[in-house]
């Protein structure tokens, strides 16, 4: 089944079909993203873009409430390099 049909048979469904799919879909395991994320930083292909982020954490450009959530969702990651990121916020 392609992707195209996959979505024209969700447009057919009930709303508490398409609810009940939703609530399937969020609780989806994702190990293989997320050991995909891990390999990707190990290997440094995150590094520009978490430069970047450091820049504009030392520059004052992101907004307070984003910051918030940035830093509660980095400290939880067990990533060597996000939680740099996230002392740089604290």
């Amino acid at each position: 089944m392609s992707l195209a049909e996959i979505k024209t048979a969700i447009q057919h469904l009930s709303f508490e079909q398409r609810a009940e799919l939703a609530a399937w879909l969020h609780g989806w395991n994702d190990d293989e993203w997320d050991e995909q994320m891990k390999r990707d930083i190990a290997g440094g292909k995150l590094d520009d873009v978490l430069r970047e982020v450091e820049d504009d954490i030392k520059a004052g450009r992101l907004r307070s409430a984003f910051l918030a959530r940035f830093q509660s969702t980095a400290s939880l990651c067990p990533m060597p390099r996000a939680r740099k990121v996230s002392t740089l916020v604290a």
